[in-house]
């Protein structure tokens, strides 16, 4: 009887500091605002699409994947968000050309509407417009948007997508 009693016990204590202590979680995404997961990194480039397709590169064939039609030294390109309400847009890591500067383009942006919808203005040049760009998808990890330019009688419908 004693045997089985120390047996138990010594499982007991086994089987109590075997026990993990919960993990903390990362802080649930739907608690960080859409100016938190905008300024949290660095986007960088991973698709760009056209509806309806157009001929990109001027080649004759007609194309709605711009991606796979791009330079790869366009693929590359970063947009940073800062919490202060400024941009800018960078190269990335591969310039097209040995004098093209590392950021290219630098501004401010804002959210409009119901947080749906981001309006940069460069501040480079007053020769730019400001983009208001539809938010497709914003979280910790993607950043997707859209706009539109008409063209002639067309209107294409530009879609980029970024990840961390």
């Amino acid at each position: 009887m004693k045997n089985t009693l120390l047996i138990f016990l010594v499982l007991t204590v086994i089987f109590y500091a075997c026990r993990k202590e919960p993990v903390e979680v990362e802080t649930d995404i739907s608690q960080k605002t859409p100016t938190e997961m905008l300024t949290a990194h660095a986007w960088k480039l991973s698709a760009f699409s056209v509806t309806p397709a157009i001929d990109w590169d001027g080649n004759g064939y007609m194309v709605t994947d711009i991606w796979t039609n791009m330079n790869q030294c366009k693929r590359d390109d970063i947009m940073r968000f800062f919490n202060d309400g400024s941009y800018e847009r960078n190269e990335g890591d591969s310039m097209c050309h040995e004098f093209d500067l590392q950021i290219f383009q630098v501004g401010t942006w804002s959210f409009k509407g119901n947080n749906d919808s981001l309006v940069l203005v460069p501040g480079d040049c007053n020769c730019i417009k400001p983009y208001t760009l539809k938010v497709e998808l914003l979280d910790m990890h993607y950043f997707v948007f859209s706009y539109t330019i008409k063209t002639g009688e067309t209107d294409y419908t530009y879609t980029e997508s970024y990840s961390e």
